[in-house]
């Protein structure tokens, strides 16, 4: 009971207040992340980009999260696919740099719902190359192909198969393991080869580039890439930069007909998978998808005992990985925390949850872990799952892991590498054959390593946003 009635209405008003400030705060809660929704529906991948004059670089847009329409317009600072002194986009996404210049850049993608923008620094060139190649379907060919990189001069085999498409086409990256060059590793198969150049030649148009970069030779221990965890001070100064190396052999791919939009990259057991993930990591707007045989990632600082700390790439890559399991050799697929392999080495688990993170990728086939626990020697236990797959990632990105079981998990010959009988990871394990279930009931995914690896890459490019048509900006 109030003692006085003005007190009552003091009360109501301070009330009726209280309620219309309330309703206006759930208004402005209502209000601002539609409008931030709104202001943000549209998100360029690369956000941001050093892109080298007269040369080219791919970019998506992400459409409202990735529901619905798609479909954009190009602009290049508001210019309509831009000119020759800004540059130019393609309703692909495909920017090509111009000669010159010393202006900033913006490239913005206008969808129904809004629009998003990306910068672009305009800096530096490709380095000399010497690599004189066709730019049409023709003859398979191999070239070997000079750059001139942290002063020294590097080499790589470049192969164009038959059905190489100029404009469609896209690149496949592979990187050899320790102690073996780049140059035999895509030529011959055997015990750490695939014989890429000959596995590629067997595809119907369009057919992808191969390069296949040779590591630096460091004195007493053959051919080395320079990885990010291992100790540079071997090398003869300056130490390589190995992963802005493999990266000009991209951009120079993509002025020789590659489509930029489907870039893979590869690599081989310890040395060459590592280099393929850093690749991927610091090159994420040139590389659509990423694949390791043999091996994960390894920590990139301190010792075995700590937990996994390589940092995150700044955008979507899809990821494959294939890896022997129990009980030929479990480390390689469930890490380790000590023991003969220096540094932490990444579990199956541990490399998903890595690329997954970069992916946004939240929706797995199963909740089952593949590895768990370590035993005595700090191997990782693996729990017998075969396969695992998350998908819905940012730019329809994925991450898979195979373990393969039986055999003794080294490479395999590819159909067209000379050597019989070929090995199909569809065939029942024993001690000669790796197997994997999954690949048994869905053969479309591929029944020999390179089948299972080129396919996923085949159907993981960066996606292509349709013409809107211009409208407005």
């Amino acid at each position: 009971m109030f003692a006085d009635p003005r007190e009552l209405r003091v009360v109501k008003k301070a009330c009726h207040l209280k309620q219309r400030i309330k309703s206006n705060a759930v208004a402005f809660l209502l209000v601002l992340p539609l409008n931030l929704a709104l202001a943000q529906s549209v998100i360029l991948y690369p956000r941001t980009a050093t892109v080298e004059f007269a040369t080219k670089e791919p970019f998506t847009a992400y459409v409202n999260g990735g529901a619905g329409s798609q479909a954009v317009d190009w602009y290049v600072n508001d210019v309509p696919g831009g000119n020759g002194k800004l540059g130019t986009i393609s309703q692909d996404g495909i920017y090509s740099a111009p000669a010159t210049g010393g202006f900033p850049v913006v490239i913005k993608a206008v969808s129904e719902s809004g629009s998003g923008t990306a910068t672009v620094m305009l800096s530096g060139s490709l380095p000399p190359i010497s690599c004189t190649t066709r730019r049409d379907s023709g003859v398979a060919g191999d070239i070997n192909c000079t750059m001139q990189h942290d002063s020294r001069t590097r080499t790589a085999l470049v192969h164009v198969p038959e059905n190489f498409v100029p404009g469609t086409s896209g690149l496949l990256v592979a990187l050899s393991g320790g102690d073996v060059e780049g140059t035999w590793f895509c030529q011959h198969a055997g015990s750490e080869s695939l014989g890429w150049s000959r596995y590629l030649d067997s595809l119907p148009p369009p057919a992808p580039l191969l390069i296949c970069p040779n590591p630096v030779r460091v004195a007493g221990a053959g051919p080395q890439w320079n990885v990010i965890e291992f100790d540079s001070s071997h090398f003869d100064p300056p130490a390589p930069n190995d992963s802005d190396f493999i990266r000009q052999w991209i951009l120079w791919a993509g002025n020789n007909g590659v489509n930029l939009k489907a870039v893979g990259v590869m690599g081989m057991w310890l040395h060459g998978g590592t280099m393929a993930y850093q690749v991927a990591r610091d090159n994420y707007d040139l590389v659509a998808a990423v694949s390791s045989y043999n091996y994960n990632l390894r920590n990139a600082n301190g010792d075995a005992t700590q937990a996994p700390n390589v940092p995150f790439p700044a955008g979507p890559v899809s990821v494959i990985a294939l890896n022997g399991a129990a009980p030929s050799n479990p480390l390689k697929m469930c890490g380790m925390r000590g023991g003969a392999v220096g540094k932490f080495l990444y579990s199956a688990d541990q490399l998903l949850s890595h690329w997954a993170a970069a992916d946004n990728i939240t929706s797995f086939n199963t909740k089952k872990l593949m590895c768990q626990g370590y035993d005595g020697k700090g191997a990782g236990i693996w729990t017998g799952l075969d396969f695992k797959k998350g998908t819905t990632g940012i730019l329809n990105t994925e991450v898979a892991y195979f373990a393969l079981v039986g055999g003794t998990t080294k490479a395999y010959c590819s159909a067209n590498a000379g050597c019989a009988p070929v090995v199909k990871l569809t065939t029942p394990a024993d001690r000669r054959n790796p197997y994997n279930s999954q690949l048994a009931e869905n053969p479309s995914l591929g029944v020999t390593l390179d089948d299972v690896i080129w396919l996923f890459f085949q159907n993981h490019p960066k996606p292509t946003n349709p013409a809107r048509g211009r409208v407005s900006k």
